[in-house]
């Protein structure tokens, strides 16, 4: 618990960009007079995670840190007997008005209709596709994402290493999902669809595609193994 806590503190501060020192076992952060130090072995932990890595004999966070930072608070709480529902369900936030208005707890109800990870995993979708340099054709580039493990080599001159990358990513995601959900996910969390566009472009009956956009981030987040709350160590 106490070294979860010292790792918490010290991915926190670095995030605020301190100046760093170095001890003899320790690497000590400040900033604003605040102090936090860390002991070798657990930076390297924390790099071998993919939480922190080196740069120019520095150390920087990770695009996974604030994620790493969400799920050790959560456990923190769990630990401690107790859990924080407005980190389950809006701990991270999200520029798309759907998922936004889907995980908010409206009037009369306890829990919001999508919780912290499903936001988590929506954002990465989100990511992965402007990455992949997809957003300008939408119907037309998600074709590409189905035809997994094929590659267009005429394509792949004028696109970056990141964005191949990437796109062998979200094909792989979008494999792992059933053929509906890849779609509601990827219209709503890549492409910023809305539920009852998609509703009428699909004929479906109302309130049905935000059902199918739960489940397809269910889908996602067990292929990601992302939790509502941290597991193990």
């Amino acid at each position: 618990m106490k070294e979860i806590r010292r790792q918490y503190r010290f991915v926190s501060m670095l995030m605020g960009r301190p100046s760093q020192t170095v001890s003899a076992n320790n690497v000590i952060l400040s900033d604003r007079g605040k102090n936090c130090s860390l002991s070798f072995e657990s930076v390297k932990q924390l790099i071998s995670c993919g939480v922190l890595h080196e740069v120019s004999q520095l150390l920087c966070v990770t695009t996974e840190a604030r994620s790493w930072l969400k799920r050790q608070r959560l456990e923190l709480l769990k630990r401690e007997g107790g859990v924080d529902r407005s980190l389950v369900n809006q701990p991270v936030k999200s520029e798309n008005d759907t998922i936004v208005r889907l995980s908010r707890t409206s009037k009369g109800e306890k829990n919001a209709f999508l919780a912290s990870h499903h936001v988590l995993v929506a954002n990465r979708v989100s990511a992965l596709i402007e990455k992949s340099q997809l957003r300008p054709s939408v119907t037309q580039n998600f074709s590409v994402l189905c035809q997994s493990g094929q590659s267009s080599a005429s394509q792949a001159n004028d696109l970056s290493d990141m964005a191949i990358d990437c796109r062998k990513h979200l094909e792989q995601l979008v494999a792992q999902l059933p053929k509906d959900c890849a779609a509601v996910v990827v219209d709503i969390c890549g492409f910023n669809k809305g539920l009852q566009q998609i509703e009428f472009e699909r004929q479906w009956p109302r309130r049905s595609a935000k059902l199918v956009l739960r489940m397809g981030l269910d889908h996602a987040a067990e292929y990601w193994k992302i939790g509502a709350y941290a597991q193990g160590r």
